[in-house]
């Protein structure tokens, strides 16, 4: 049972890991110069070169992940572009609300799918059978 949670939480971490290389590819394929989003454009070169040479935009890409995995290792998620407040602080004052919708989501899921498999166990190929069948593949 511990190879197996072990083996779950590798899994985890990996597919954690490729999904933040994914988008953070997706997001250098998006046409425009961060620095012009976040100065609008009233900014002057000055002011893109500075926030570039501030932000590391001006690095490889390669070393730019590099960067922002150390940073996410040591707990730094970095600086909110707008409101210049930590990461990490906004992510921890929302936590609570994100438990809660979590626990009614799995509340739910639970007072729905026990009784619907339950049913689907004893009457097999019924309609309600079926139907939860379409519903649990659709939905998750």
């Amino acid at each position: 049972m511990f190879l197996y949670a072990l083996q779950r939480i590798g899994l985890s971490i990996l597919i954690l890991i490729t999904s933040m290389v994914m988008l953070f590819s997706a997001l250098k394929l998006v046409p425009g110069d961060p620095a012009t989003i976040m100065l609008g454009s009233r900014a002057t070169p000055e002011m893109k070169a500075r926030i570039t040479e501030e932000l590391g935009l001006n690095d490889s890409v390669i070393v730019q992940l590099g960067t922002f995995f150390g940073r996410l290792l040591k707990g730094d998620m970095g600086t909110d572009m707008w409101s210049m407040r930590p990461v990490a602080q906004m992510v921890m004052e929302n936590m609570p609300y994100t438990l809660s919708l979590i626990a009614a989501g799995l509340g739910w899921a639970a007072l729905i799918g026990i009784p619907l498999g339950c049913y689907s166990a004893v009457r097999r190929n019924s309609f309600l059978d079926k139907f939860a069948g379409v519903i649990s593949v659709v939905s998750f």
